[in-house]
């Protein structure tokens, strides 16, 4: 299925066909009635009802989240371009990646800018971004046109998750970071509930044959796992800066109920990978089901600030 979702996405006239027929259905639905929505969702992957009255599962307190909770910081945070901003004022500018450029329109990216390797990213939405390992490769065209469907893309009414719709939308490309041997980098995704990191997902071989893992705080390795996944062979060492890694995802993350911080480090350097508050919106099995419920336990859902609208 994956080999599958990404031949569409690197095709443009495929991945605009499949965009445009999704918005046009998920736009009504989210606008007139999220809840409907996700109840239907959640059903559908789980097989088992979706209780938002007394949410227990990690899962359901995250379709909670998406539903009842309002943070104007999420809107800044989640942006990939405005986030570079934030954090540089925050003072944590030194674990950015390298920016090539962010523009407006697919037609303005100018990719003489860009080294030989690189990532292609819009900063309003997940999961839209194209990676080159060989520009002398690139169909550039083909880029512009997947591109233009991503700038055109209401990526808030197509997820329901709500922070993305007051983002501007833009291109941004930035670094392709590797280790030194051409390896891809383990990503950490460092998971905080109010303002305490709880446990992290390490995510490896991105590239080639991805593998994850959780792993608490003293690095023992968990029994939760996903239900896609492929487990690691061996427990991957900690990062050399794992400490301060800590420190950095709890400082942003008192703020919030919930927020995912994820790092890459690459000889000994960290550097930011992006703050998620709705992973895999909500939709993401963990196995064996009690893991779910507790993780879930340590989600301690705040106030609604937002009522439902059915």
């Amino acid at each position: 299925m994956n080999k599958f979702k990404d031949g569409i996405k690197s095709n443009a006239a495929l991945y605009k066909a499949a965009v445009c027929l999704k918005t046009l259905g998920l736009k009504i639905l989210y606008t007139l009635c999220p809840e409907v929505v996700f109840r239907r969702k959640y059903k559908v992957r789980f097989q088992r009802r979706l209780d938002l009255k007394n949410p227990r599962g990690f899962n359901e307190k995250i379709i909670w989240y998406i539903l009842y909770y309002r943070n104007p910081a999420m809107c800044t945070m989640a942006d990939k371009y405005a986030v570079r901003g934030f954090l540089q004022d925050a003072g944590y500018g030194d674990m950015l990646n390298t920016l090539y450029g962010a523009w407006d329109s697919a037609e303005d990216v100018d990719f003489a800018a860009m080294g030989e390797k690189f990532v292609l990213k819009a900063n309003h939405s997940s999961g839209d971004y194209l990676i080159c390992t060989d520009k002398s490769a690139l169909d550039i065209e083909n880029a512009r046109e997947i591109m233009r469907t991503w700038l055109k893309k209401d990526f808030a009414k197509l997820s329901g998750e709500w922070h993305y719709g007051n983002m501007k939308r833009r291109i941004i490309c930035e670094k392709f970071l590797e280790n030194a041997d051409g390896s891809s980098m383990s990503d950490y995704k460092i998971h905080c509930f109010d303002g305490k990191a709880r446990f992290t997902l390490v995510c490896s071989n991105r590239q080639s044959d991805l593998r994850m893992n959780y792993y608490d705080m003293d690095w023992n390795l968990m029994e939760a796992r996903k239900s896609n996944w492929r487990d690691h062979d061996t427990t991957p060492k900690q990062p050399v800066q794992f400490a301060r890694m800590v420190e950095i995802a709890e400082h942003f993350a008192k703020e919030f109920p919930f927020v995912r911080v994820d790092f890459f480090e690459c000889d000994g350097k960290i550097y930011f990978g992006e703050f998620t508050f709705f992973p895999a919106n909500g939709m993401q099995p963990i196995l064996p089901f009690e893991w779910d419920i507790k993780i879930g336990d340590m989600f301690n859902l705040p106030e609604k600030t937002k009522r439902g609208v059915c």
